[in-house]
């Protein structure tokens, strides 16, 4: 029979991969952590185990059957073998060593990025995102395993994932291209396929082993899967690859197109291993966008050449639009930045498309009727609807070699054959040119109310098909403003979905939004499922000169009936569309009595009493107000307000800290915590010895969120420690917590500090929380301390 004299993590791996389980299926079937099997692995020979441990694996591997004891002792022979020759032990424990994966990937990316190099058509060198190597070093040293990229088509996603893989110092990547993946795609086996390893029989326990060979960090980058269907079935393979696969070495980046936004609440594990994006709170960890102004015309100035005029001299509009990445590439790639009138992304595109397929020498009516077909070929899938023609089956004219001439800014030549559009945008905006062919030829129709309606429903599933709705639109906005306008207003047209997206994705002034329109659709946005329509209608400019006087009468009725689903969107409307003579009818019109209303203004109090100085009946009323909502709703208000007068803010929170009610006080006491404006300070006093406990914690909160240090506030806890070590536990843990990140010691509590040094060290090390790095060092040893004296504690006992 196979004996060990000592087991090491070398000796349980043999065994666990003896019995073809998983380092999770391997942890359950011994009843110890996952975590714990990981390690012993990663550790090898030099995982020290305790003798229950060891007596645990005898008695296991004494109970196996003989089959399994064979292949343990050739498991073992062969990686003591590979160890004494100073090469990697094959994944499988047999045959002979190969390189791990992440060197097989950092080879084949090496290529790819050579291939890639000489296929781009661009000029317009790539600009990162500002202090993105630091944000991508906080990941690869973290405990998240798992960094998330979004932003709309256009916005330079896969330019970043190419910049990341070529400039990442000390990190091997996979580059996956998901744009062709299906539903039924296998995650471990593509990951495994990409460094030329075979899958076995199980792919995600072969990645599993493959991964705890892995020498330094891969990272394994999935760049923009089309559908849902394809982005769900991703989710839930990635979740279900971190709960099997253990190795930190194993990291992943998602790149993922929004909108419409992926919700990851169905993916626990996914979800949780998400790095926290840069404001800590739930989403992306790096949200990509158009350039703001100022960027986009230092990369035009900087990389222009002597013929194309500086940024500042282009048209508004096309200023606007060269804001994305992508259309700054394209009117580059056009040669002219003549003014193109009434230019939306769907003219600008139109016009860059001819004037490459001009540039290069070709027929722009038969060369663009050609690729439109490959756009509809490939498209077809994603919206298959009988009321579209059949596609015929004729392949492209003779577009030459898309490799030399100005055409490669629009298709490449693709992996498998045939061609590929450069961009998913190209491809979009020539299906949505032929589609609005095709209704207009159809006019106003029950058909075009049915495609309409069919295509916007898609959308939330789709990001194709919502880039092909919004080219559509705007060529027909462009065309034929006429028929979007009687489609607006026909009674089949669908108030939750075509309607909201026909003004959301038309532009600041499109020209089917008529007066009529808008009444129309102001009327229609009340009844029961017309929120998406409201909302829609508060961020269009022009509803506000549509209805006139009757505006904010119509903005409180939707506020009544919609509630806090509209607050943003009204709050964002009052803010930068209404003159200040509309506010003050849109206050005097509610009605303060409420509590809706009353709550709703008291939130959002810095915009509807910006000018007051604090002696209005307005303001007086709703510090009196009987509903303690609404008292609390001020303090809310402070937390969010901007540019409030000082005086006014003291004296708010002056008479919301003496309030009889102890959740106006707590609601108060967290703003105060947070806010650093002068003549606040003897507030914190205050309430640090209000009667109510939980009025304290909302104070503790509140100083603990605030940005820099907070030594007068941990002073006061220090002063009154004997007072809090007699709290409740909640609330102890929260003064320690000020304590420590302040860079204090704590209050002598064992408990409470080191469930707060736990909490913290925690956020740290999945980068929810950045502190100072002497305070970090200090945390650290502090838990070295901890960690001492209670291994001491426990050999005391024995």
């Amino acid at each position: 029979m196979e004996t060990v004299r000592r087991w090491t993590g070398r000796e349980a791996r043999a065994l666990r991969l003896a019995l073809r389980m998983s380092v999770r299926g391997f942890a359950e079937h011994l009843g110890v952590n996952p975590a714990a099997v990981s390690n012993w692995e990663k550790r090898g020979v030099a995982t020290r185990m305790r003798y229950e441990t060891q007596q645990m694996l005898d008695v296991d591997l004494a109970r196996s059957p003989i089959e399994v004891k064979q292949r343990f002792a050739q498991t073992l022979k062969a990686t003591m073998t590979a160890s004494s020759s100073g090469s990697p032990a094959p994944a499988n424990g047999s045959g002979p060593a190969m390189q791990d994966l992440g060197a097989r990937s950092r080879e084949r990316t090496a290529a790819i990025l050579t291939a890639l190099g000489g296929q781009q058509p661009d000029d317009l060198v790539y600009t990162p995102p500002a202090d993105v190597q630091r944000l991508v070093a906080d990941f690869l040293a973290s405990t998240a395993r798992v960094y998330l990229v979004t932003g709309p088509p256009g916005c330079g996603k896969t330019s970043f994932t190419r910049h990341l893989a070529s400039q990442a110092p000390g990190v091997d990547v996979q580059l996956l291209t998901a744009d062709s993946w299906t539903e039924d795609v296998d995650l471990a086996r593509e990951i495994l396929r990409y460094g030329s390893l075979p899958a076995g029989g199980d792919p995600l326990l072969t990645l599993e082993d493959e991964s705890q060979s892995l020498s330094g960090p891969l990272l394994v980058v999935i760049d923009s899967p089309q559908s849902r269907a394809v982005v769900d079935a991703v989710c839930r393979q990635l979740d279900g690859t971190l709960r099997q696969v253990l190795s930190g070495n194993l990291k992943f980046l998602v790149v993922l197109r929004t909108p419409p936004d992926v919700e990851l609440a169905p993916y626990p594990v996914l979800s949780a291993a998400v790095m926290p994006g840069q404001n800590h709170g739930a989403g992306p960890s790096l949200p990509l966008d158009r350039w703001d102004a100022g960027t986009a015309r230092d990369v035009w100035n900087a990389q222009r050449h002597e013929s194309e005029p500086p940024f500042d001299a282009l048209p508004a509009k096309i200023r606007n639009l060269a804001r994305l990445p992508l259309y700054m590439s394209l009117i580059r790639a056009a040669k002219s930045t003549e003014p193109l009138g009434q230019a939306n992304a769907y003219r600008l595109v139109e016009f860059c498309v001819a004037s490459i397929l001009r540039a290069a020498g070709l027929n722009v009516e038969r060369t663009t009727a050609d690729l439109t077909a490959l756009a509809r070929r490939q498209l077809a899938s994603a919206w298959p609807h009988h009321l579209l023609p059949p596609i015929q089956d004729d392949p492209p004219g003779n577009l030459g070699d898309p490799t030399m001439s100005s055409i490669a800014r629009l298709v490449r030549p693709g992996p498998f054959g045939g061609l590929i559009f450069h961009h998913d945008v190209i491809r979009e905006y020539l299906f949505a040119r032929w589609l609005a062919q095709l209704i207009e030829s159809h006019g106003r129709s029950i058909v075009t109310i049915e495609l309409l309606n069919d295509l916007a429903a898609r959308t939330s599933t789709s990001g194709d098909l919502r880039g092909v709705l919004e080219f559509l639109l705007q060529g027909l906005d462009a065309t034929s403003p006429e028929l979007l306008a009687a489609v607006a207003q026909s009674p089949s047209v669908s108030i939750t979905e075509t309607l909201p997206l026909m003004l959301d994705l038309t532009g600041d002034a499109p020209a089917f939004a008529t007066a009529e329109v808008l009444r129309v659709c102001a009327s229609r946005c009340l009844h029961d499922n017309g929120l998406p329509l409201a909302r829609a209608l508060l961020h269009t400019s022009a509803a506000a000169t549509a209805l006139g006087a009757e505006y904010p009468r119509w903005m409180l009725r939707v506020l009544r009936r919609f509630g806090p689903a509209v607050w943003s969107d009204i709050v964002a409307c009052v803010e930068a569309r209404l003159p200040i003579a509309a506010i003050h009818d849109f206050v005097r019109l509610a009605q303060l009595d409420t509590v809706e209303d009353a709550v709703f203004i008291a939130r959002h109090f810095y915009v509807f009493l910006a000018t007051d100085d604090g002696s209005s009946q307005e303001l007086k009323a709703l510090l009196a107000h009987p509903d303690w909502r609404a008292r609390a709703a001020l303090a809310e208000g402070i937390r969010a307000g901007r540019a409030i007068p000082r005086h006014t803010m003291i004296s708010i929170m002056e008479s919301l800290a003496a309030d009889r009610d102890y959740k106006v006080r707590a609601a108060v006491a967290e703003a105060v915590g947070r806010s650093a404006t002068p003549g606040a300070e003897h507030l914190l006093a205050i309430l640090l010895d209000d009667r109510n406990w939980h009025v304290r914690e909302r104070l503790l909160q509140g100083l603990a969120a605030r940005i820099g240090d907070n030594d007068s506030a941990a002073d006061l806890v220090i002063r009154a420690q004997g007072a809090w070590r007699n709290g409740p536990r909640n609330v102890r843990v929260a003064a320690q917590r000020l304590l420590l990140k302040s860079g204090r010691r704590p209050i002598q509590d064992e408990d409470s500090s080191r469930s707060a040094l736990f909490g913290l060290l925690r956020e740290i090390r999945t980068g929810a929380l950045r502190l100072p790095t002497n305070v970090q060092s200090a945390l650290e040893v502090a838990q070295i301390g901890q960690d001492h004296g209670r291994r001491v504690g426990r050999l005391s006992q024995r």
